[in-house]
C-alpha cells in the first residue's frame, strides 16, 4: 500500500519546542490516542524521547545537533488498531543552512500490517499539516506561499509574470501547482466554493492558482509564446 508523503518549506524557527508543541497538539486531538495522558513535560523535553501507552501506541522523538545548536527534529508515532494494522506517521523539521532560507518539513504516513491477513488501507493526509498551516508555518515555495487557500491572480503585470513562471514550470520548487483557467471574467468550470475546498483539501500537498479571466489567458499565451511545461502550443 502506497504511503502518503509530502514536503514543503516552512518559516524559519529558532525554537525547536514550537514544532514539538504542534506535534503534541495533534496527538491530543487524535481520537483514541493515550500517549500523552500520563506524560509530564519533563519526559517530553530532551534529545531522545520514547513513550509508550496501552495497546502498543508509541511515540519516538529525536533531535539532531550541529555543534551547540539543533539542526533537525523529528518524530515517529505508531498507532495500532483492532484490525491488526499500525498507522505510522513520521515527520522531520530540517533547519535551513542559509540565514535567509526557509526550513523544510517532511511528512509521511503509512498503513502497515501488524499481523498476517491484515487489510491495509491508503492513509489520509495527517491533520498535523493542517495544524502547521493554521499556525502560519507555511514558507515560500518558489514564488508561492504554502497555505490552504487558493491564490487568486489579478489582471496585473506582476501576476502575469507569475503565471508565466507557473506555465514554464519554474513557479515552485517543492509542491505541484493546480492551475485553474478561466472561461470568462471571474468564471471557471468550478464554483468559487469548490475552488476554495480544493485548496483547503490540498493544503501542504499542492498549490491552487486561479486566473482572473479569459482575457488574462490570452495575455499569458502571448507572453509565453503559446508554450507550456507539456511542450504544447
Amino acid at each position: 500500500m502506497l504511503p502518503f508523503a509530502t514536503e514543503f518549506p516552512v518559516k524559519q524557527s529558532n525554537n525547536k519546542a514550537a514544532f514539538a508543541a504542534e506535534v503534541f497538539a495533534w496527538l491530543r486531538g487524535m481520537r483514541h490516542s493515550q500517549i500523552l495522558a500520563a506524560s509530564s513535560e519533563r519526559e517530553l523535553d530532551g534529545e531522545n524521547v520514547f513513550l509508550t501507552a496501552k495497546g502498543g501506541e508509541e511515540l519516538r522523538m529525536r533531535e539532531l545537533r550541529r555543534g551547540d545548536d539543533w539542526d533537525a527534529i523529528g518524530f515517529r508515532h505508531d498507532m495500532p488498531d483492532e484490525q491488526g494494522r499500525i498507522w505510522r506517521t513520521e515527520a522531520v523539521l530540517k533547519r535551513s543552512l542559509e540565514q535567509s532560507g526557509d526550513d523544510v518539513v517532511r511528512l509521511r504516513t503509512q498503513c502497515l500490517a501488524a499481523r498476517p491477513g491484515a487489510v491495509l488501507q491508503s492513509p489520509k493526509k495527517p491533520y498535523l499539516i493542517k495544524g502547521l498551516l493554521k499556525g502560519s508555518w507555511g514558507g515560500i515555495d518558489g514564488q508561492i506561499e504554502v497555505c490552504d487557500e487558493p491564490l487568486w491572480l489579478e489582471d496585473s503585470a506582476e501576476d502575469l509574470d507569475l503565471a508565466e513562471a507557473i506555465i514554464s514550470g519554474t513557479g515552485s520548487q517543492w509542491l505541484p501547482i493546480v492551475y485553474i483557467s478561466a472561461i470568462g471574467f471571474e468564471e471557471w468550470r468550478l464554483s468559487e466554493n469548490e475552488i476554495e475546498k480544493l485548496a483547503y483539501d490540498l493544503g501542504g500537498v499542492a498549490h491552487v492558482v486561479v486566473e482572473p479571466s479569459r482575457t488574462f489567458s490570452f495575455k499569458l499565451r502571448d507572453v509565453s509564446d503559446g508554450k507550456n511545461i507539456y511542450g504544447a502550443r
